[in-house]
C-alpha cells in the first residue's frame, strides 16, 4: 500500500505526516473523502473522517478513525510534515498551534513514479479517449458545446480524470 511507502520515506526528524489534499489521500489509501478528511501517518496510520464518510471508508486498509469533532479529537505536537501547497491558514492555526512545520515533499516524490498497475491505467485512459474522440463529430460547435460533448462522452465511456479542454482559432495558445 502507497502509504506505507509514504511512510518510511518519511524523515525520521518528522513526528506525522498529515495530508489534507482528498486527491493525495486517494492515491495514498484508495480512499476518496466526501467531505473533510485527515491522513496521518507515521508509526501508525490512519485517517480521520466524519460521520459523513464513515460507511465510505470501511474497506480502507488503515486504520479509519470517525471524529464528532476534529477541534475537539485531534491534537498533534513535534514535528509536523504538511503539504504545504495543500494546508490552510486556519488548519494550521486550529490542529498545529506550536508545532514545527516542514514541507511533506514526499507525496509528490512518489506520484512522480508510475508503477506497472498506473501505467496500465494511463494506456487504458488514452485508448478510451481516443475511442471517444474518434468517434465525435464536433464540426460547427463551439468551444463550450465541443467540451460538453466530449465530457459527455468520456463520462459514458469511463469517468474523466479532468475536465477536458477545448481551445481553437486564437484561444488555442492560451488553453489554461
Amino acid at each position: 500500500m502507497r502509504i506505507d511507502v509514504a511512510a518510511r520515506m518519511l524523515d525520521p526528524s518528522i513526528d506525522y505526516g498529515i495530508v489534507l489534499k482528498k486527491e493525495n489521500i486517494f492515491y495514498l489509501t484508495g480512499f476518496y473523502p466526501a467531505s473533510f478528511a485527515v491522513l496521518v501517518f507515521g508509526s501508525e496510520p490512519y485517517i480521520a473522517v466524519s460521520e459523513m464518510d464513515a460507511s465510505l471508508a470501511e474497506d480502507v486498509d488503515v486504520e479509519v478513525r470517525v471524529v464528532k469533532s476534529f477541534k475537539k479529537e485531534l491534537e498533534f505536537k513535534g514535528k509536523i510534515g504538511v503539504e504545504k501547497r495543500h494546508t490552510t491558514v486556519s488548519f494550521v492555526e486550529e490542529f498545529l498551534e506550536g508545532c514545527e512545520l516542514v514541507d511533506l515533499k514526499i507525496i509528490n516524490e512518489i506520484r512522480q513514479t508510475k508503477d506497472r498497475g498506473e501505467v496500465e491505467l494511463i494506456k487504458k485512459g488514452i485508448c478510451v479517449t481516443e475511442n471517444v474522440l474518434e468517434g465525435l463529430s464536433l464540426q460547427g460547435l463551439s468551444e463550450r458545446e465541443a467540451a460538453a460533448e466530449i465530457t459527455f462522452n468520456l463520462n459514458k465511456a469511463a469517468a474523466t480524470a479532468f475536465d477536458p479542454i477545448v481551445a481553437t482559432d486564437g484561444n488555442s495558445a492560451v488553453p489554461h
